[in-house]
């Protein structure tokens, strides 16, 4: 390779990069953070009330965060929308919304036997939701993503009577984490 070639490639390489840094702002100006820090709360509740409460309560808990999480999305890309006018917001709502979409019906498709697989699928599902994000925009997303599908399966497999306890700690923990690290780095 000549000096012209090794010049063009790291001209290349340095607009590569400054891409990179112009999306991971995109997206963090789009309400990455605060989405993720709702929705790791919305674990956080969702997850120590599967642990705590009946079995018959579970599911309209259940039913009440992710409503509570679902509006809360919608005001907060609202508002986010008026300030930030760019494209990551909703298409990032909209690839979550399909993988959402595309879990359930997979789910739905091979069964579940006990509310302790169906939380641990669709927390694997949202863990392959941050882990393919990260390929395109962070490591360290994708690193979280990996982790947390350690984490999960490590709490279903090692803690099975505190499974849920453990998901709200460490995963709800892990969402809320990652949304102020997005909002410090990338806001």
């Amino acid at each position: 390779m000549n000096d012209a070639s090794l010049s063009e490639a790291m001209k290349d390489l340095q607009t590569i990069r400054q891409m990179m840094q112009r999306t991971r702002r995109a997206v963090g100006q789009a309400g990455a953070g605060q989405f993720t820090v709702l929705w790791g709360l919305v674990w956080l509740v969702g997850f120590a009330g599967s642990q705590f409460l009946p079995e018959s309560a579970v599911g309209w808990l259940w039913l009440a965060v992710d409503t509570l999480g679902a509006v809360g999305s919608l005001i907060l890309g609202a508002r986010l929308g008026r300030r930030v006018q760019t494209w990551p917001g909703w298409r990032i709502g909209l690839w979550w919304l399909a993988l959402l979409a595309y879990g359930v019906l997979l789910i739905w498709l091979l069964g579940v036997e006990s509310s302790q697989q169906l939380a641990l699928a669709l927390t694997l599902l949202v863990c392959l939701g941050y882990v393919l994000t990260g390929v395109i925009l962070s490591r360290h997303i994708a690193a979280m993503g990996l982790i947390l599908t350690g984490l999960a399966l490590g709490g279903y497999f090692g803690l099975p009577d505190y499974f849920f306890l453990w998901m709200a700690l460490v995963g709800g923990g892990t969402l809320i984490g990652t949304g102020l690290w997005i909002m410090r780095r990338w806001g």
